[in-house]
């Protein structure tokens, strides 16, 4: 499962007919949890597959990635991060639950598949 780092409130409802009327019905969505805290339980390094301009080519990347290298990046926890840099608002793309030799390792299966990897300390 992705997890992300923001997305503040969100809200469903369903109709139910009742007595020939529908009504809606809203649950509040528990907030997501927070990526950093799973990226610090989880080892202390993760890896960056790059920054992006919208959560849903990061999270395309993340998905790509693991379908392509799951004996890296099966038990690693995906997750992206919203960044300020210049004025702009960018995406990271990340995996984590390594230590440094394990983030190296996969770092240079991904970059030899054309993906772009840096090891990034929690």
């Amino acid at each position: 499962m992705l997890g992300t780092l923001h997305s503040s409130q969100l809200t469903t409802a369903s109709v139910t007919p009742r007595n020939g009327q529908a009504r809606a019905q809203q649950a509040q969505a528990a907030p997501p949890a927070q990526p950093e805290a799973a990226a610090q339980r989880r080892g202390e390094w993760s890896i960056q597959l790059g920054a992006f301009p919208t959560e849903a080519a990061a999270l395309a990347t993340l998905r790509e990635a693991r379908e392509s290298n799951g004996s890296q990046l099966g038990s690693a926890d995906p997750y992206t991060e919203r960044v300020e840099r210049s004025g702009m608002t960018l995406i990271r793309a990340r995996f984590a639950g390594f230590d440094r030799a394990s983030a190296d390792a996969a770092c240079r299966v991904l970059k030899r598949n054309d993906y772009d990897c840096m090891p990034v300390r929690n």
